[in-house]
């Protein structure tokens, strides 16, 4: 059986699963405040694993569930410490006792592929079981690779309640995010989501699977373009907007946030741009109000013309006092501007256009959304 790379908790405060987001801290508790789990995970994405690790072994011997089953994803697979199944597998099962689904699930693999033993009931099966009653897909599809029947009594509402309520998203083996395409022939989505990915490929909107690869990244920025193999195969490309938008200007973004719960349909939400500036009046970005998710990194936020005015990079999070979890602030999130886009793209092509594209069209939201939709595409980078 082919080993599978198992399941981290990351931080919410966290895009997808490279990019280290704003987070506040008071000045009065700068001081005090213990290394939180998100200070570990932008160590871990930087490859800082002793610090990652240092930070991790801390809160999970205080019980931080989150920080228990990275770190027995770093004993697993060797990150920063001497690889260690056995050590990896008394931290997931330190999770998976207190109910956690992705613990359970990583645990259930080390059983499966026999790199540790159980015993009589606590085996890969039952492991698997108990993650995939919580609504945990990855569970469900193992017990059916298994062909072991399993009834599922638990809604995956409920299931994503409990997730939202520790603060904390599922980050599935593949990193998941938004594109979609531009007259060059390029596909366009964020840095982090391809940062350290070698086999990335864009899905459609009929759900035919094309090949992709980096072409240029900005990682400052956060931007990345992507090249097929004959850009006929992309749908039409999305129109650059020639002008700033103006503070209260109405924008949507379609995307693809948490596929695992809420499938792979394109999701529209829509809000103003409610900061002309980014974060500390960041001039390259926009602050606005468009709720989104994980998997709508990458994707176009547009204006009611159809254009794309910039593209969604980060959310805004909170520590609190205590050094707990950090918090999301609601309708706070972040979009690089496309003349920022517009910029790197005049560096790496020519300005003539190869790729049909959509015209501008001013219309109400529910033709927007059709004439957009089909142009919009998942990216999974792996």
């Amino acid at each position: 059986m082919r080993r599978k790379w198992p399941h981290f908790w990351f931080a919410c405060a966290l895009i997808a699963t490279a990019m280290s987001l704003p987070f506040a801290v008071s000045s009065e508790t700068q001081a005090t405040v213990p290394a939180s789990f998100e200070e570990g995970w932008a160590a871990y994405e930087q490859d800082d694993f002793p610090v990652a690790l240092s930070i991790w072994s801390n809160l999970a011997n205080s019980g931080n569930i989150n920080a228990q089953v990275n770190l027995g994803v770093m004993y697993d697979y060797g990150k920063g410490v001497t690889q260690n199944h056995k050590q990896a597998a008394r931290w997931y099962r330190a999770a998976a006792d207190k109910g956690n689904a992705i613990a359970q699930y990583n645990l259930a693999i080390l059983l499966r592929a026999e790199l540790v033993s159980g015993d009589e009931n606590l085996t890969a099966e039952h492991w698997l079981k108990q993650a995939a009653s919580q609504g945990y897909e990855g569970a469900r599809v193992e017990l059916k690779e298994m062909n072991i029947p399993f009834s599922q009594k638990t809604s995956v509402a409920k299931s994503f309640d409990q997730y939202a309520k520790t603060n904390a998203y599922v980050e599935e083996p593949v990193s998941v995010g938004t594109a979609w395409p531009v007259a060059a022939g390029y596909a366009v989505t964020n840095h982090h989501v391809v940062a350290g990915k070698t086999d990335v490929s864009l899905i459609l909107h009929d759900g035919s699977e094309v090949q992709a690869y980096v072409i240029g990244q900005d990682e400052k920025n956060d931007i990345a373009f992507l090249k097929v193999t004959g850009t006929a195969v992309l749908p039409p490309a999305l129109p650059l907007s020639g002008q700033a938008s103006a503070l209260g200007a109405s924008v949507f973004t379609i995307g693809f946030p948490r596929i695992d719960i809420m499938g792979k349909t394109p999701k529209l939400s829509q809000g103003i741009i409610s900061g002309e500036n980014g974060l500390r009046d960041d001039p390259t970005s926009y602050q606005i109000s468009v709720p989104i998710q994980p998997g709508n990194s990458g994707g176009p936020l547009l204006n009611m013309k159809g254009e794309v005015v910039g593209m969604i990079t980060a959310m805004l999070g909170q520590v609190t006092n205590e050094g707990a979890e950090t918090a999301l602030i609601p309708n706070i999130n972040y979009a690089v501007k496309v003349d920022i886009i517009k910029d790197f793209l005049s560096e790496m092509t020519a300005s003539h256009s190869v790729h049909d594209e959509l015209a501008p069209v001013s219309a109400g939201l529910e033709d927007l959304a059709s004439r957009v939709k089909n142009s919009v595409l998942i990216v999974m980078a792996e």
